[in-house]
C-alpha cells in the first residue's frame, strides 16, 4: 500500500528539482545560470519530479529512521 503526502515546495527548490529531474538534458543550473554537467549525478535519462521528490523523500525518511533506531549513530 502507498500513501499520498502532499506538499509545498518553495519555487527556487522546484527550481532545482526539474533540473535534477532532467537528468544528462539539464545543461544549466536553474537558479544562476552557470554551466553544468549532471551527467555523474542522480539520473541519466529524464523522469518526473515527482517521482524523483519521492526518491528522495524516501531515501531522507530511512537514513532518519536508522540514525534515529541506531542512537545517532549509522550501522
Amino acid at each position: 500500500m502507498k500513501h499520498q503526502i502532499n506538499n509545498k515546495l518553495p519555487d527556487e527548490e522546484w527550481e532545482m528539482l526539474k533540473a535534477l529531474a532532467k537528468g544528462e538534458l539539464a545543461t544549466d543550473c536553474p537558479t544562476c545560470g552557470k554551466s553544468w554537467d549532471l551527467s555523474h549525478l542522480v539520473t541519466k535519462d529524464p523522469i518526473s519530479p515527482t517521482t524523483l521528490a519521492t526518491r528522495f523523500l524516501i531515501e531522507k525518511i530511512r537514513d532518519e529512521f536508522s540514525k534515529a533506531q541506531f542512537g545517532g549513530r549509522r550501522p
